[in-house]
């Protein structure tokens, strides 16, 4: 089935789903109703000659309403999930015709680097924006520093793919953990939440808070039976009078806790949904193992902590703390639970953190292989630098992408690629650096055949002066260029260089003395280079350097004054020029 139509297919089931439980809803609302005016006309008959039956009868009639309340909850929060689920599903529908997506475009990291601002890796458009499904910081980040930070570990990648392709077979939770986007983090609450975690400060179960919180149940239970012998009210009401001026003053000094934990629940409980979706749908995903029982253990105890959160909440209502708090000490206890929470579980919440934003990384790279099909993993070249695509296109181009064949590593360490302006030089740099930073996510490439040794990518194509940093155009190009040739001095990873047409802001002359002279730096280090330029005459370097550089080109074709590209890279030396027959149809020059 193709992606287009199981994501049709699966709305119109969730739709189906969502007008089920719209109807329960109303339903609810009118049971709840009924039972609200059935109680209100039962005591307001009955209210002088109440006998324990009629007690019975009134008890059982707030249970009803309660339970129909509850029940009103879960039918909305199940409403809410199916909304937001089609919701993804239209976004996975509109990302797969036109490149859109509603998640994070990653615009803070756009220009982290020169490789992140040439590829398009992060902002509007953008390699992350396309495949990005995380909606936690731990998610974005770790996509993000993955897209950042190559991995050359081609067991771990192996390992990565296995774990995606195995993702990519369930569309469904995909769709379900990318449904809860609906709750936005703010990284200042975030962090303070981290904070609080971590915090060892006890306030409520110390040794002292102990004895005052069980006391005060015991004493409450004795006075209540006391007034149940004796049939004297004034007994059940001594707990109240005495506990509960206490119990206002501990809520006082409770209520900046109280604020915080409003604003950490709803992360709690959406860190544990995504848990629970993940070991729900991998229970029988041997690739996933690891963790699945990770994620089962994670969930467990921050389910218990998000019940510890949703019980000091309900402190908040008038009637809790007005009965609760002066028989039971009710808010003590439910803190107390906090603190012991975090007292047995801190240690571990790092580790979840990482284990969370592992599962949106995998369910983001996992989507992006659902959702093509005919895209193929990479295979991985252990003994020696090299690049080999077979109907290599860039993934981002959703309906306008051609594909070539190429080969860079078998004999030759340079690539010169010349040709004329718009024939497709640049785009070719950028096809094989996205796929290559692909297949370093585990992900599957634009390719019918991809292989390739892990390579660190490092470019210079585009380049921009700075009025703020004083610097022109042409420093700025000469710090990208030096910035090159130190990374793959000192830190020894294999690397694959893509260079666009390099100082241009010189006379000719100097422009091919100094690419000359670059190229040849390149070639005395450990990586492979595709280096793209218009200058003709670098072109002769390749009888010098036979074995080690090779002429590639794109060429545009003049027929009937009209300027056809085919867009098909070729062996050999570029030999068509356009910028005079352009300028000449747009009426620049005669």
């Amino acid at each position: 089935m193709k992606p287009v139509d199981f994501y049709n297919n699966y709305k119109d089931e969730l739709s189906i789903a969502l007008k089920k439980v719209k109807s329960k809803i109303s339903w609810l609302g009118f049971g709840r109703l009924l039972v609200f005016v059935l109680l209100g006309y039962f005591v307001y008959h009955q209210w002088n000659q109440l006998s324990t039956v009629h007690y019975l009868i009134l008890l059982a009639g707030v249970a009803i309403f309660i339970w129909l309340i509850k029940l009103s909850a879960n039918a909305q929060s199940l409403k809410e999930a199916l909304n937001a689920q089609i919701k993804v599903i239209e976004n996975e529908a509109d990302n797969l015709a036109t490149g859109n997506n509603f998640f994070s475009k990653g615009e803070s990291l756009q220009e982290f680097n020169s490789t992140t601002f040439d590829l398009d890796l992060f902002g509007n458009k953008s390699l992350f924006h396309y495949i990005n499904r995380t909606h936690t910081h731990y998610g974005n980040a770790a996509l993000s520093n993955s897209i950042i930070n190559a991995n050359l570990n081609i067991e771990e990648l192996l390992i990565d793919q296995q774990k995606v392709k195995a993702v990519a077979k369930h569309p469904k939770l995909n769709i379900e953990i990318a449904a809860y986007y609906r709750t936005e983090e703010d990284a200042s609450v975030l962090k303070k939440m981290q904070a609080w975690i971590h915090d060892t400060t006890k306030h409520f179960s110390t040794a002292n808070m102990n004895v005052l919180r069980w006391s005060v149940p015991v004493i409450s239970a004795v006075c209540v039976v006391a007034s149940i012998i004796t049939e004297n009210f004034i007994w059940a009401t001594i707990p109240m009078l005495v506990f509960f001026p206490l119990s206002i003053r501990l809520s006082l000094k409770s209520y900046s806790l109280h604020q915080k934990i409003t604003a950490y629940e709803s992360y709690i409980e959406k860190y544990s949904t995504i848990l629970k979706s993940f070991t729900d749908h991998t229970r029988q995903v041997n690739e996933l193992k690891e963790e699945h029982q990770q994620a089962e253990k994670a969930y467990r105890a921050l389910l218990k902590l998000h019940k510890h959160l949703e019980m000091t909440e309900a402190t908040n209502n008038l009637l809790v703390k007005l009965f609760l708090n002066s028989y039971l000490f009710y808010e003590i206890h439910c803190l107390a639970k906090v603190e012991k929470w975090k007292e047995e579980y801190q240690s571990s919440f790092q580790e979840w953190e990482t284990l969370i934003g592992k599962i949106e990384y995998y369910v983001s790279i996992g989507t992006f292989a659902f959702n093509h099909p005919t895209y193929q993993y990479p295979g991985f070249i252990r003994e020696k630098l090299c690049i080999r695509a077979k109907d290599v296109f860039h993934p981002l181009m959703i309906s306008s992408a051609v594909s070539n064949s190429f080969t860079i590593g078998e004999e030759e360490q340079l690539v010169l690629l010349t040709g004329s302006n718009m024939s497709g030089k640049t785009t070719f740099l950028r096809t094989i650096g996205v796929n290559v930073i692909l297949s370093q996510l585990g992900a599957p490439v634009a390719a019918s055949e991809f292989s390739l040794s892990p390579l660190k990518v490092l470019t210079s194509i585009r380049v921009s002066d700075s009025l703020q940093e004083n610097t022109s155009y042409f420093k700025a190009e000469l710090n990208q260029l030096k910035d090159i040739i130190d990374l793959i001095k000192t830190h020894r990873f294999p690397v694959l260089v893509l260079i666009d047409e390099i100082l241009k802001g010189t006379n000719s002359d100097d422009k091919t003395n100094g690419s000359a002279a670059y190229m040849k730096q390149l070639m005395k280090h450990n990586c492979l280079c595709i280096f793209a330029t218009h200058d003709l005459i670098l072109s002769n370097l390749e009888e010098q350097y036979t074995g080690k550089m090779t002429n590639y080109c794109f060429e545009s074709i003049i027929q009937n004054e009209q300027l056809y590209f085919n867009y098909l890279i070729q062996k050999g030396v570029a030999k068509n020029k356009n910028a005079s027959f352009l300028m000449k149809q747009m009426g620049i020059i005669e």
